[in-house]
């Protein structure tokens, strides 16, 4: 299977997307009143890893770091439109939690809401760490 090669930006994007979800599901787990069940939905989830353009190594995609967050959410919904790359992040993810690993997401309604103060402050936070990597 061939790889998607990607550049810095899509690694410093994929770093953001992780400490976005890992701060989202602390969060979402603590509350009690009323008990939240929080999913992870990755709706181009990709083969769950690429290959960095600078190096030539393996980084993980976006599922593998939301499988390895703790604590981890109650559900994830991994979909992409290509049947091998599904194939393959179906290998990888094995029998982990992943309830559904597959093509569509039909008749489900996601909506999306952030908190956009400490959406800016993880951006601005990660993008200083990268700055001079040469992106």
């Amino acid at each position: 299977m061939k790889f998607d090669e990607i550049g810095c930006w899509s690694e410093v994007k994929l770093e953001i997307v992780r400490e976005y979800a890992a701060a989202y599901s602390k969060i979402l787990a603590a509350q009690e009143n009323p008990r939240l069940h929080h999913v992870y939905v990755d709706g181009f989830s990709g083969a769950g890893v690429h290959v960095a353009k600078r190096t030539g190594e393996f980084v993980k995609g976006s599922p593998l770091n939301a499988l390895a967050i703790d604590p981890p959410f109650r559900e994830y919904f991994l979909v992409d439109l290509d049947g091998d790359t599904v194939e393959h992040l179906r290998g990888l993810v094995g029998d982990r939690q992943a309830r559904q690993v597959g093509f569509d997401f039909a008749g489900a309604e996601v909506e999306k809401a952030a908190n956009a103060e400490v959406a800016e402050k993880v951006a601005v936070d990660i993008f200083a760490r990268h700055r001079g990597r040469g992106c």
